[in-house]
């Protein structure tokens, strides 16, 4: 009921918060990633993905870490207590954030492909995914449902993305493949 979407709510928010991080990368990227294709320079383009690749996997796991182990000792401060069971929920979630920055990295490469087209599928997929899931395991699981959905979501249209773009790269003459 109404609880259970606050509980959700509450423990979201922080995650929702974070996608300042999010914002910021993409934001200062695009331009590289747009130049470098457009230029056609495949190999400094791909050295790009995989340098973002680990540096927002370690930030963004960095600070799921942070959360997770923290989380339980500073958020009841925050909370009152008819919403402590929020961390448990930002304690699943957060878990998110790295595989949305993973996820930026892709799909910025993709757009700076011009391969936006393709995106709509998968949002439109991750859409059906989530709500028939949410739909299904709601009633019985309450929002640890809704929390392990939004996760396994990420993660999916996280090696979604990677597939799309690696499928992408294979077939442009960007990147020059060994003899």
């Amino acid at each position: 009921g109404k609880q259970a979407v606050g509980i959700y709510s509450a423990g979201y928010r922080f995650l929702d918060a974070l996608m300042f991080i999010v914002t910021s990368y993409n934001i200062s990227s695009m331009p590289i990633f747009s130049k470098l294709a457009k230029e056609k320079k495949g190999n400094i383009f791909v050295n790009k993905i995989k340098k973002d690749v680990v540096l927002v996997f370690f930030i963004g796991l960095s600070i799921a870490l942070g959360f997770y182990f923290l989380g339980p000792i500073i958020l009841p401060i925050l909370f009152k207590s008819t919403y402590f069971q929020s961390i448990q929920v930002l304690r699943i979630i957060i878990f998110a954030l790295p595989l949305i920055l993973l996820t930026s990295v892709f799909l910025n490469s993709i757009y700076a492909l011009n391969k936006a087209k393709i995106v709509i599928y998968i949002f439109l997929f991750q859409l059906i995914f989530n709500v028939g899931f949410n739909y299904l395991l709601i009633p019985k699981f309450s929002f640890f449902a809704s929390a392990y959905i939004t996760l396994l979501g990420e993660a999916i249209n996280t090696l979604l993305t990677f597939v799309v773009l690696r499928s992408v790269l294979i077939r442009t003459d960007l990147v020059r493949r060994a003899p």
